[in-house]
């Protein structure tokens, strides 16, 4: 009987301290960015679309769909990268204070 209440005590004690986290924290969809795409190689003049930026310890991402800066129309052999939709990409963001000047 002993034995079967130690078990029962440490798999509490694994399962209470050992939760996992996100990797995304909760806020991150909570500030979205404005991604406008300019300078196309299609006959389309400016594509936009959103996505939000994931702050890692070493640098920062930009977390969008493939559609928005890569052209999925094209057909392609295995392997082959796909082209992009544009040049240029201009995005938009606010920081989480809107009171901040930058």
């Amino acid at each position: 009987m002993p034995c079967r209440v130690l078990l029962v005590l440490s798999l509490v004690m694994c399962t209470s301290s050992g939760f996992a986290q996100r990797a995304i924290p909760d806020d991150n969809l909570a500030y979205p960015v404005l991604i406008n795409l300019t300078d196309c190689t299609s006959n389309v003049s400016s594509i936009q679309g959103t996505g939000f930026f994931l702050n890692a310890p070493t640098a920062t991402y930009l977390v969008t769909a493939r559609h928005v800066l890569f052209n999925d129309a094209v057909r392609l052999a295995p392997n082959q990268p796909r082209p992009l939709q544009c040049k240029m990409a201009e995005l938009r963001s606010y920081p989480r204070d809107l009171k901040k000047s930058n």
